[in-house]
């Protein structure tokens, strides 16, 4: 009999339970994993620390036009000077003024170069940074790190150039590390530690453009953990 009763007792809740659950209740959602958002958390932990370079705050620190450049059909680089009106550090930066013929590539290109016994050494750093200004009048044109490594002096452009945005600073960052892609030419440890020239192009496959565009603050950078 009591036997009996529990049955009657577990149908009579079961048939309670199919009358109070809403027609086309969806099942309950599962709780989203927390694993994603630690491993979010955990990379904003980490921060770019970084070496200051140039900022061309009391002079244009060696930088120039090379005199092989004035001598190529395709060198859109007229001169270059400190200015005033541009700066994403500090209050100066260094200015190309360019002339970029229509309808074909060119490019306006400054280096650094260093003398024998001063080569620069790049190793134990991630990244290479340089941020470029287009004026918003400008058409959308490429910026690029180039570095000249190594007792051969190979010349060396990152594979893909950046695009700049007119009327905004654009930073280029180039991954210097051995394991690095960023360079059409290997970067190893050695070449690292052994730049003879750093330069920066800025370039157009065929807008035309006459006036400045501004490069400032190069640095190294390397992420660390807060």
């Amino acid at each position: 009999m009591r036997t009996s009763s529990m049955m009657r007792t577990v149908l009579f809740l079961l048939t309670a339970a199919l009358i109070t659950a809403p027609a086309g209740a969806a099942p309950a959602k599962k709780k989203k994993s927390s694993k994603p958002a630690a491993a979010a958390s955990a990379s904003s932990k980490e921060t770019l620390q970084v070496m200051r370079l140039f900022d061309f705050e009391t002079d244009l620190d060696g930088w120039r036009i090379p005199d092989w450049a004035f001598a190529k059909k395709d060198n859109a680089a007229v001169d270059v000077s400190l200015a005033e009106d541009q700066a994403s550090n500090g209050k100066k930066s260094l200015k190309i003024n360019c002339n970029f013929p229509p309808k074909m590539w060119s490019g306006a290109y400054v280096e650094i170069e260093r003398e024998s016994g001063n080569f620069m050494d790049f190793t134990g750093h991630q990244y290479l940074l340089v941020d470029i200004f287009l004026p918003p009048e400008a058409p959308k044109l490429k910026g690029e790190i180039i570095l000249t490594v190594g007792e051969n002096w190979a010349w060396t452009e990152e594979r893909q150039p950046v695009m700049l945005t007119p009327g905004q600073w654009t930073t280029v960052k180039a991954d210097i590390t051995p394991d690095g892609t960023a360079w059409k030419v290997r970067l190893t440890s050695d070449l690292a530690s052994d730049v003879r020239k750093l330069g920066v192009r800025v370039s157009s496959s065929s807008p035309e453009y006459k006036g400045p565009v501004y490069i400032d603050n190069i640095r190294l950078g390397s992420l660390k953990k807060k």
